[in-house]
């Protein structure tokens, strides 16, 4: 064969090579997270709530589907992925079970000039799919509920970490979303029993 057809065939070998890759990429998956809201039990507390944007630790600010496999193992998958940040579908579900529940008089989460009696606040510490074993969602959230008196100081009615895990299947990804929704779920109807009960206690006299 000529010198020029072997150095032209060279060149073209890598550029087919690539067409094949991308025909075999795997497609974007795009998730949201999910679950039927609560429906109205009991009396709200007769008071505004504002609910502000949780906060998420940095291993986990990404809308890739985190997993890990050991202590230390941590990867993303960037071909599944939540649809928005993960932080904020967290906040709009205990927001919207908030609402649902009528836990309370009114549940703010944009700007208003309605003041607010309570404050809801959370940092995501963790939500990852864990491949320890057993496949499992996991969510861990740090919760802090605050009255917010008309004078005086903030009172901390209470911060806490609270945890969901629900099982999965491993290397499925509509099972994580799935399964993270059915934790979220969980963190959200034990975050919103403990706000309730909270709220019932008294305000400390200054």
């Amino acid at each position: 064969m000529p010198m020029r057809r072997l150095a032209a065939l060279a060149l073209l070998l890598p550029l087919l090579a690539a067409c094949g890759a991308l025909r075999s990429r795997q497609p974007d998956r795009n998730y949201r997270m999910a679950y039927t809201p609560p429906t109205p039990s009991g009396t709200p507390v007769p008071a505004t709530l504002r609910v502000l944007p949780f906060g998420i630790a940095a291993a986990y600010d990404r809308q890739g589907f985190v997993f890990r496999d050991g202590p230390y193992d941590i990867d993303v998958d960037n071909y599944n992925r939540w649809i928005a940040p993960p932080s904020a579908l967290i906040t709009d579900l205990i927001a919207r079970d908030l609402v649902a529940a009528h836990a309370f008089q009114a549940v703010l989460q944009a700007p208003s000039a309605l003041p607010a009696t309570y404050e809801l606040s959370g940092w995501i510490e963790t939500l990852e799919e864990r491949e320890e074993g057993t496949c499992l969602a996991h969510v861990r959230l740090r919760a802090l509920f605050v009255r917010v008196p008309e004078r005086g100081a903030r009172q901390v009615l209470f911060e806490d970490s609270m945890t969901g895990d629900e099982p999965c299947m491993r290397g499925d990804a509509a099972s994580v979303a799935e399964a993270t929704s059915r934790a979220v779920q969980h963190l959200s109807d034990d975050l919103r029993e403990r706000m309730i009960a909270a709220a019932s206690i008294p305000a400390a006299v200054p």
